[in-house]
């Protein structure tokens, strides 16, 4: 999973990506009013080649967690009704 880090004006007013050092970070999206876990980061690139890594115009990458999504429920000790512990 890959979210791009746009420049203003195209970006976001609070987008931001992860830099050096940053792998182990949470991606989230927001559906129906609830944030949710959706990716821990694992690096970044430079996706346009300016020669400056995790830039505007760069991607950051992160491993999705739906397919281990039960585990870190249970790890988490999250209840699966209401994702709070």
């Amino acid at each position: 999973m890959g979210i791009m880090f746009n420049a203003p004006p195209s970006g976001f007013p609070l987008e931001g990506k992860g830099g050096p050092g940053d792998s182990g970070s949470a991606a989230f999206v927001f559906v129906d009013g609830q944030y949710w876990l959706a990716g821990i980061g694992g690096g970044g690139s430079d996706f346009n080649r300016d020669g400056i890594e995790d830039g505007y115009g760069d991607i950051g990458r992160f491993t999705r967690v739906g397919p281990v999504s039960e585990w870190v429920k249970k790890t988490a000790g999250l209840d699966e009704k209401t994702n709070e512990n």
